[in-house]
């Protein structure tokens, strides 16, 4: 049975400790979540600036690239961030060289100076004439290392046939009617 006997009457200590367990003290500032974002770095702006055709004036830059994907060609300088740029007025030129296996950027300004260069066609042509050039019969009874050596040996033909129409051509050029003439003078007596 119930007895009142058992119910104490409270003292002001006993409302204290019931009040102190109760209180539950708050932050005054909200905690920082964490992020993974906001750490972007600022943009590069590499690529092409003038395409293949594009007409440029001395100092303007071409290319900006990360190392050398493309290597400068007549008329293009090469700068200490590998940005190739113009160093005479001409039209923008990209080509593969297929003796050197490398994408050359030469500006060609119509002089006949950048003949050695303009005979080579892009990448997909170049490869489209060693294909052309290649004895399927021969190319297939050859092991992997035969076969590495006959291509070579056909680039390195198709590259001599390559400079010598561009001597050719070059001659042409330099023969032409109405090429104004020049003469060379020797400035070691004066």
């Amino acid at each position: 049975m119930f007895s009142f006997a058992s119910i104490r009457p409270r003292t002001a200590a006993s409302v204290q400790s019931v009040v102190s367990i109760g209180q539950v003290r708050h932050a005054t500032k909200k905690a920082g979540g964490s992020t993974s974002n906001g750490r972007s770095s600022q943009p590069k702006h590499l690529g092409v600036k003038s395409g293949n055709g594009a007409a440029v004036v001395p100092g303007q830059i071409i290319l900006r690239q990360r190392g050398t994907e493309w290597h400068a060609g007549p008329g293009v300088g090469l700068g200490r961030d590998h940005t190739l740029f113009a160093l005479q007025n001409g039209r923008v030129v990209f080509r593969y060289d297929v003796a050197l296996q490398r994408r050359v950027v030469a500006v060609v300004d119509g002089s006949g100076l950048e003949a050695p260069l303009v005979g080579l066609g892009s990448r997909t042509e170049t490869k489209r004439r060693l294909a052309d050039a290649v004895n399927a019969e021969k190319y297939l009874s050859l092991d992997a290392v035969g076969r590495l050596k006959y291509v070579r040996e056909l680039a390195v033909q198709l590259n001599k046939e390559d400079q010598k129409q561009k001597e050719h051509q070059l001659a042409q050029r330099l023969i032409t009617p109405g090429r104004k003439g020049f003469s060379l003078v020797d400035l070691t007596l004066i």
